[in-house]
């Protein structure tokens, strides 16, 4: 009884230790997760650049300066899929909310481009209408530009979708209020770079290579093996004391 009792004692210790080391060095491993995931890429001249939807407040207003500056020479926007408001004319399309801003920021009308052939409906459609335009522009450079915490996802897709020798460079905008070293103190930082990791997860699996499938499910089936022996085992030796 004596064991089966400090057993028990040592189950509530090891986690609640742990627990409390995690929440000791919580700031060194948020932060670490949130520079990983935004991974810009250096700053170089690219002849067009694009820019994925949404963050209206803090991509655009990025890629304009780029431009302005010189380090690319067109902004390319995909379109994306019309949503109900836009259908009911209540509110422009992202595309057109990215481009007036663009013009207020000093961007030539020449210098934008509108990617309409292909109504993207999420990140991996809007690399995709750029691999299209680059098709017809295989001399060209480009870049993505996007905010801090999207970068990883945006590399690791644009990657598939522009062909594995592809170097895609991926620029990340500031995001207002919050970066990687600090986005926990703010539930919109919790929000979107929890969520980031939680869409990269969902990436991996819809989009990854069928191996990552292999290795997932092969892992799987070992730790609930491992799990039952070990609870077996846990099994036999309490009947051995109570015996």
């Amino acid at each position: 009884m004596q064991l089966f009792h400090q057993r028990w004692i040592l189950r509530l210790t090891v986690p609640l230790v742990l627990a409390g080391v995690l929440w000791a060095v919580r700031a060194p491993l948020l932060g670490a997760a949130g520079g990983w995931l935004a991974c810009s890429s250096p700053l170089q001249r690219v002849d067009y650049l694009l820019i994925m939807p949404g963050a209206e407040n803090t991509r655009p207003l990025a890629a304009a300066a780029l431009v302005r500056h010189g380090w690319a020479d067109a902004v390319v926007i995909p379109a994306n899929v019309e949503r109900p408001g836009v259908q009911d004319q209540i509110v422009p399309p992202t595309h057109e909310i990215i481009r007036r801003v663009l013009a207020l920021r000093g961007v030539p009308p020449e210098q934008i481009i509108v990617l309409d052939q292909l109504r993207s409906n999420s990140s991996w459609d809007d690399l995709r209408a750029l691999a299209e335009f680059l098709q017809e522009h295989p001399q060209a450079t480009a870049g993505v530009i996007t905010n801090d915490y999207h970068v990883r996802r945006t590399r690791w897709t644009a990657r598939r979708v522009l062909g594995r020798g592809a170097t895609p460079l991926v620029f990340g905008a500031p995001t207002d209020g919050f970066g990687p070293d600090d986005w926990w103190h703010y539930r919109d930082g919790v929000w979107l770079y929890g969520g980031e990791y939680a869409k990269l997860i969902a990436y991996w699996i819809v989009y990854g290579e069928p191996l990552a499938w292999v290795v997932l499910i092969v892992t799987a089936v070992i730790s609930l093996l491992a799990w039952k022996l070990k609870r077996r085992g846990g099994e036999r030796s309490a009947a051995g004391v109570r015996g």
